[in-house]
């Protein structure tokens, strides 16, 4: 069937039950509103943008990814985003962190072949 999306009123539901965090296992499985209720909550978020790099670094690394490598990989690439959301004042929104992030990579590719 259909992908699922947790809305505010899951979010709420969650919450009330104790429920810690959410981790974003899809892409966009958690609607703007069910963001804003998740950060209102103090529940943990961590946004597809974060948790779906694993196969990018997968892939990059193709057979020399060693266990090291990933979790090294994963130390940056988290340490990035939250210091990237800290600097535009997002401070702990890893969704807005990996957004920016990835700008930011895109805008350094265009000035380093001299498109800006």
């Amino acid at each position: 069937g259909p992908i699922k999306s947790i809305n505010a009123d899951a979010v709420t539901q969650l919450a009330d039950n104790g429920c810690m965090g959410v981790i974003e296992a899809g892409h966009k499985n958690v609607t703007l509103d069910a963001r804003h209720a998740l950060k209102s909550r103090g529940v943990m978020y961590a946004p597809h943008i974060v948790t779906l790099t694993g196969v990018n670094i997968v892939h990059a690394h193709k057979h020399d990814l060693t266990d090291a490598t990933l979790e090294s990989e994963v130390h940056r690439i988290y340490n990035d985003v939250k210091s990237a959301a800290t600097e535009f004042n997002a401070r702990g929104d890893l969704f807005a962190g990996g957004s920016m992030v990835g700008f930011l990579r895109v805008a350094d590719a265009m000035l380093a072949h001299g498109a800006i």
